[in-house]
């Protein structure tokens, strides 16, 4: 898996030069499926293709912005396409190819930015958590949220204390020699001492290396925004808990790593930790809402949200996530009820200005928001 976080996406849309190509293609484990996934992909670009030209690309510039996406299909042509799905990002110069967590749907949207959406959704899920397990033998990421756990790379963190610590300085500041029976027949247990040995010395090594995890975890855990709930045992848990900088980290967690194999165990002791916190925020931004209508603060009108976006002035953001405003960014004003060829969708537009100008964004279901005339609500900075 490789997710992405908000940080990850408001650098995408900044760096993408247009013309942009985003697709989102279900995937699936099943070997009997993979081919009409495969397919699926391949009809995208296609797609994509069909509309570069409708907006006036050339030949040239057309095959040159989709040869990573037929490189790629043309790499799963014997085999299922990665994870629950696939995101292909495809720009003048440049891709990007995501795994996502849950299936999405398949869609193909074509302008001068990337289309992000469905994944900062994802991103600012309020269901949504990290799991880190940490022993000193290893560390694991995980990504969760109502329905289970997901395994995050974790290459960056150092996984043994040794890696922190180095192997020269454990050897020659400790001695050892072997004293009485060990667990197995014929084993002797391991005493250390000498120069360095002891419980403080053990301690400082635990301290550094578990510092080092956290350096190592901070910046993309701090990009999900989300409640972060800690697995480890006694010291680790405690000492962790003091020194890492993590936002997020509940004050609970589970007083144990995760064993192998045990994900379903463990998310069932991580869901009830978080859940009573999740959600609470969007419930906050509802009734700040409803308060503010009629006093100014709080503007509905899509083109004033989307201009109050780009200029910073959009404290926080909320979006009704069955809604879409397909229009010509030039052109806000005039929403499309179907989406044209070159039409963006104004809500994905405004959630990253507003994440990028350091607002907050949040996304309710159908029937969530206070009223029923605009999916997309802006409560305004004070002046």
């Amino acid at each position: 898996m490789n997710p992405i976080g908000i940080a990850g996406l408001e650098r995408l849309t900044r760096a993408a030069t247009p013309p942009c190509v985003s697709i989102y293609v279900p995937g699936t484990p099943i070997a009997e499926q993979a081919r009409a996934e495969r397919l699926l992909l391949r009809a995208a670009l296609d797609d994509a293709d069909e509309e570069l030209q409708k907006l006036g690309i050339d030949k040239k510039t057309r095959e040159e912005v989709l040869a990573p996406g037929r490189a790629l299909a043309a790499r799963h042509d014997r085999e299922p396409l990665p994870g629950r799905g696939i995101v292909l990002f495809l720009w003048r110069g440049g891709s990007r190819s995501l795994e996502t967590w849950t299936p999405p749907e398949r869609l193909v949207v074509v302008g001068r930015r990337l289309h992000v959406r469905p994944l900062l959704e994802r991103a600012v899920a309020p269901d949504r958590f990290v799991l880190v397990s940490i022993r000193e033998g290893g560390v694991r990421l995980f990504g969760g949220d109502r329905d289970g756990l997901v395994p995050l790379p974790s290459d960056d963190v150092p996984q043994e204390l040794r890696e922190v610590v180095g192997f020269d300085h454990r050897a020659t500041s400790l001695q050892m020699h072997s004293q009485g029976p060990g667990a197995g027949a014929g084993a002797r247990s391991a005493v250390f001492h000498g120069q360095g040995a002891g419980v403080d010395d053990r301690a400082d090594e635990r301290t550094r290396y578990l510092r080092a995890v956290d350096r190592a975890l901070a910046p993309a855990i701090r990009s999900m925004r989300c409640p972060v709930v800690l697995a480890a045992a006694e010291p680790v848990a405690a000492t962790f808990r003091r020194l890492s900088g993590i936002p997020g980290l509940l004050a609970t967690g589970i007083p144990q790593a995760a064993a192998p194999g045990a994900e379903s165990a463990l998310h069932a002791r991580a869901w009830p930790l978080v859940r009573d916190q999740l959600g609470g925020a969007t419930r906050a931004l509802v009734g700040r809402v409803r308060q503010g209508l009629g006093t100014g603060r709080v503007i509905q009108q899509p083109d004033a949200v989307f201009q109050a976006s780009i200029e910073g002035r959009v404290a926080d953001l909320l979006c009704d996530s069955s809604g879409h405003l397909w229009a010509d960014p030039g052109s806000p004003a005039h929403v499309h009820a179907t989406r044209e060829a070159g039409d963006l969708d104004l809500i994905d537009i405004a959630a990253v200005e507003t994440l990028r100008h350091g607002g907050d964004v949040r996304f309710v279901e159908k029937g969530g928001m206070p009223t029923d005339d605009s999916p997309i609500a802006a409560v305004l900075r004070r002046p």
